[in-house]
Formats: C-alpha cells, structure tokens, sequence
C-alpha cells in the first residue's frame, strides 16, 4: 500500500488482481454497460482521433466463440461480458469519402496510425478497468484477441481498415482479490529511472535473483507447466501452447 496516498481509486489500483475465475451466472447490470461506455468516451486519444472503437460482448454463444480463438481461455466464457477493442480506420476512411478525398496513408504514417490505436486502446482498458473495479467487478486483459485476428474480425463482422487490438474480460470474481497474492515484480531499481535510462542501477545478478525469487513466490509456481521461471515464461513463442500448460485452456 501507498504510505504517502491514500484514497478510494488508490486502492481500487493497488488490489487489482487478474483472477481469472468469474461467476459465470452474474449478469452485467445495464447501468454498468452504460458506465463502461461513459468511461471510453472520456478516455484521451491522440489528437482526439478517436481510431479506437469497442464491441462488448454479452451474448454467451460469442463469448465462447471468442474463448477458443483465444486459445481457450475459460474466464472469457465465465466473463458476464467480453470488451473487444478495435483499430478502427473505417470511420476515417468514410469521412474522406464523404469529403471526396481518396484513401492514401503511406509509410511512417500509417505505421503510426496502428501504433497510435494500440495505446489509446490500452488507456482505454486500463481506465474501464479501474472504474469497473470501483463498483465491485474483475477484469483480465487479454492480448490473445491478436492470436486469429482473421477469424475474430469475421466473428464480429469488422469492416475492413480495422482490426482487433486487445480484450478485456469483465466479471464478478469467485475470488475475492485481497486475498491473492500480487505476482512477485521487479524491484525498482530495475525499471524505474529519473531523467536517463541508466542500466548501472542493475546487473544481471538482480535479474537471477528476481527470477529465483519469482519461482518460490507461493501459489504462482505454475504446477502444470515447465515454465516456472519469469526467463522461461517470456521466452514463450507459441500463446496457445502457453495457456495449455498454465491450465487456462478449455479442455
């Protein structure tokens, strides 16, 4: 906890878990859809261009269609709605069309378009996170919505200049959240600089030692997996593979 700040989102912040174990018979109150809306309309964006679009998803049919291309996760099945959110350049598009101009991003700033969508979606997550989990909700971010973008964008019948960007499940956990422990994170002096990056504040002895510590931190050595270790994990290439062998894959 914060010794200095103390207050209502403050705490809200610092108990955040993803759980990953919803109440699969909770319905998503209309009023909390509403808020989630309200939520995503006050999030910044870059020059307010608002290339990001969301679909939340209720309908259980299409939750677990999502599930499995995904990679099976099972608490987007359990999820009481799944927000997807989109790279979308379809509504800028239509705009010159109206306007009769023709259709032309080149190079670099096409390129920064796509990146610009990528974090104004994560702002927007991490807000509707933040004020889901003021009124009692969980939520689990879920980057696995890139993992058949194909198939996902035919899912949610997305036109074309668009493209899904991440998800976010939203529930009410089994769980209650203070009482799981916070995966172990880097001590500060590893990624956290003033003015400079500065790599002296760090060696390789503080990453070995992190990693040790990682793998004894109680009820987050994966008992199903051989990737135990925080090197081991990030040098996971295949996302389905990985979540078979953490045990979030639907069998």
């Amino acid at each position: 906890m914060n010794k200095v700040h103390n207050n209502e989102t403050i705490d809200v912040l610092l108990k955040r878990r993803s759980i990953r174990k919803f109440d699969s018979e909770w319905k998503i109150k209309k009023e909390d859809i509403e808020l989630i809306k309200t939520v995503f309309k006050n999030s910044p964006t870059w020059i307010n261009g608002q290339s990001v679009s969301m679909i939340i998803v209720t309908d259980k049919k299409i939750k677990d269609e999502i599930s499995i291309l995904c990679g099976g996760q099972k608490h987007i099945n359990e999820a009481s709605a799944f927000i997807v959110f989109i790279a979308d350049y379809n509504k800028m598009i239509k705009t010159w069309e109206t306007n009769n101009l023709e259709y032309k991003l080149k190079g670099n700033f096409e390129s920064t378009l796509i990146n610009v969508s990528m974090h104004d979606s994560g702002i927007a997550l991490a807000n509707i996170s933040t004020a889901l989990g003021s009124i009692g909700y969980g939520t689990v971010p879920v980057g696995g919505v890139r993992n058949n973008m194909e198939k996902l964008t035919k899912l949610l019948n997305l036109p074309k200049h668009s493209f899904p960007t991440i998800g976010l499940s939203v529930g009410k956990n089994l769980v209650e959240s203070s009482t799981v422990q916070k995966p172990l994170r880097f001590p500060n002096n590893v990624d956290i600089f003033i003015d400079k990056y500065n790599e002296k504040q760090f060696n390789s002895n503080d990453l070995k030692k992190f990693d040790i510590d990682y793998e004894k931190v109680k009820g987050f050595k994966y008992s199903n997996s051989t990737h135990n270790y925080w090197q081991d994990k990030c040098t996971v290439a295949d996302e389905v593979k990985f979540y078979k062998e953490v045990g979030l894959y639907k069998k």
